[in-house]
């Protein structure tokens, strides 16, 4: 398993919502509306390029070197799916993911009022 698979799944196990992938800082996770910093390596300039690399084809990665930014979907078989923005920032790819539950949750797991069900 290749380490951004690693990082989604960590993030999804961890009931993450979103993991941004920025140089210069280690992984962050959004749980629960709070940043929560992975235990991790400070990601590297390399890491980012790598990461991106293995799940963009290379028509689009062409695109992400003419535009400095794409926006696509990975999923992860028996994990989940991703929704994946790739950008440049500050001269260096960063990576914002967003997890796709594949499980759409019941009214009464999203503890949404009794008269929404009517």
């Amino acid at each position: 398993m290749n380490q951004l698979a690693e990082l989604l799944t960590k993030a999804f196990h961890q009931n993450a919502s979103d993991i941004h992938l920025t140089v210069g800082s280690v992984p962050i996770f959004r749980i629960d509306g709070r940043l929560v910093p992975y235990k991790s390596n400070v990601i590297q300039p390399e890491d980012t390029k790598e990461m991106a690399r293995s799940i963009v084809s290379d028509k689009l990665w062409e695109r992400l070197e003419q535009e400095r930014e794409i926006d696509l979907s990975h999923g992860i078989a028996g994990v989940s799916r991703f929704r994946v923005n790739i950008f440049y920032q500050r001269n260096n790819l960063s990576l914002a993911i967003r997890v796709i539950p594949i499980a759409i949750p019941s009214l009464e797991e999203l503890e949404l009022p009794e008269v929404l069900k009517k």
